[in-house]
């Protein structure tokens, strides 16, 4: 009974937030043409890679958990340097992020703060592992898009993260960049460093 009760209360609070964040994946489909705004560039990783019986556990039957999870990791790029703890506190700053594959986000031009985040171990977001934040970026002048590396999150056999480094994989992604933007967009590197 426990059971079936925790299950009704996160189907519950996935029906509540799927309507306040319903932009959460959007991806930058062009570069922006408003001065204010910048797009960002990058990579997350979790090193070593989750098994995928793990990644797949247990799922979600109503597939309400499907967009906020299933290999995303769920965090925030902020303009404060610390927010409060649950990243369903950041408003319209939360971003569900494809794990291990390049992102393009749309985000203000000014110092932005990667904050804490989640990655769920099945879709209806029970398991999760738990990734720092504490990672800053100042965004480069007349740039469109600002490159901001791999973030790659170590961690132990208890999927406990231990590390996190900062890659940087600017030639790689940059024909990545021009292939979906075009050979005029200003590109410029912003790598994500601690603060």
């Amino acid at each position: 009974m426990l059971v079936v009760t925790r299950i009704i209360g996160l189907m519950t609070l996935m029906l509540a937030l799927s309507g306040c964040m319903s932009d959460m994946i959007a991806e930058a489909d062009k570069a922006p043409a408003r001065q204010d705004q910048i797009v960002l560039v990058g990579k997350m990783v979790i090193s070593p890679d989750i098994p995928q019986y793990v990644a797949t556990g247990l799922r979600d039957p109503l597939g309400l958990g499907k967009k906020y999870a299933e290999n995303r990791v769920g965090t925030a790029f902020s303009t404060q340097p610390v927010k409060p703890q649950g990243m369903f506190l950041y408003g319209n700053e939360n971003r569900a992020l494809p794990l291990s594959q390049t992102f393009f986000i749309t985000v203000p031009r000014a110092t932005l703060y990667l904050q804490e985040g989640v990655y769920s171990l099945n879709t209806a977001g029970m398991s999760q592992i738990k990734l720092p934040g504490g990672l800053r970026t100042r965004m480069p002048a007349g740039a469109q898009v600002a490159y901001v590396g791999t973030v790659v999150y170590r961690r132990d056999d208890f999927y406990t993260i231990t590390s996190t480094t900062v890659r940087d994989e600017f030639a790689r992604t940059l024909p990545e960049i021009r292939a979906k933007y075009g050979a005029d967009v200003t590109v410029g590197k912003a790598l994500l460093h601690r603060f």
